[in-house]
């Protein structure tokens, strides 16, 4: 189960939403590759990230895959009339077993990724909903374009682990040992493995009034037969795209994106899927975020 963020509470101008931007690419950089990238001083992207994250605008979170302990994960779209979708958004967010749900830009559409066959009955059973498409996440891609593999187990400590940098993807493993009951440099390497075996990523948390003017999307992508991996590891290295994974159902991967601008949305359909013999793309623009879950489904 996740919570929302509180409601922002400090407007933001052009450097706050680059930051954000470099932020959600690149979670775990330090202030100084930030500073370099942003082409302003360390001391000034210090202010500004302690200045968001104290106005509930971001916060780095850890991550697993969809499914991860076995659990076959499915993103569920669910078409329901504009003045019902967030309450029942918000109400589902509440499941123990949804890890990600968000609006559609116009309301219309509520996309979330669930592991639970009890979402499904209850979403069936309600009178506001008019339709339900459900998606197999049959895999996704991990670092380096590898796809992950869920299906590793884990036992308590990893559980602890990834639980406490669910909620902050920087606290302290000194803190993180305490809470587990063992040393810091066991949870060193637990947690490095559970990175380097992709079941443990970084993504920023960012409150989706701050991100109002960028363009934010699930693309649904048609690819044909023996081009579907090849495609996915692709898209996961480019940097606009916060996650990708294939799915069972009409199309063969959906992916989430984020780009500075609606524009910078098109452009990027335009000119980054058109060498990769897509053919077919639904874009779902995407609106208010229910639960803190990071970036991605």
């Amino acid at each position: 189960m996740t919570t929302p963020l509180p409601a922002p509470a400090a407007d933001i101008d052009e450097l706050d939403l680059r930051l954000l931007i470099q932020l959600d690419r690149t979670p775990n950089a330090s202030l100084a590759v930030l500073a370099e990238n942003l082409g302003v001083g360390e001391r000034t992207v210090g202010r500004r990230y302690a200045r968001l994250r104290e106005d509930n605008l971001v916060r780095i979170v850890g991550r697993t895959p969809p499914g991860v302990d076995g659990r076959l994960a499915s993103l569920i779209r669910v078409t329901t009339s504009p003045d019902s979708a967030e309450t029942l958004g918000r109400r589902l967010a509440r499941h123990d077993d949804v890890t990600w749900a968000r609006l559609s830009r116009d309301g219309a559409e509520l996309n979330l990724v669930t592991t639970s066959n009890e979402v499904q009955q209850l979403l069936q059973r309600n009178p506001h909903v008019r339709a339900v498409r459900s998606h197999d996440l049959l895999t996704g891609w991990g670092r380096d374009g590898r796809a992950a593999d869920p299906a590793r187990e884990v036992d308590d400590l990893d559980r602890i682990i990834v639980q406490e940098l669910s909620h902050d993807g920087r606290a302290e493993i000194k803190a993180i040992a305490e809470r587990a009951g063992v040393n810091s440099s066991t949870v060193s390497r637990r947690r490095a493995k559970l990175i380097d075996d992709d079941l443990l990523h970084f993504s920023a948390e960012i409150a989706p009034e701050a991100l109002a003017g960028t363009g934010a999307a699930l693309l649904w992508l048609t690819v044909p037969p023996g081009r579907i991996r090849q495609t996915g590891e692709v898209l996961h290295n480019l940097p606009e795209c916060r996650f990708v994974a294939a799915c069972s159902g009409e199309a063969s991967l959906v992916a989430e994106v984020l780009v500075e601008s609606p524009e910078a949305l098109v452009d990027f359909v335009d000119a980054r899927l058109a060498g990769l013999d897509v053919v077919h793309c639904e874009i779902v623009t995407l609106g208010a975020r229910l639960t803190d879950g990071g970036a991605g489904p």
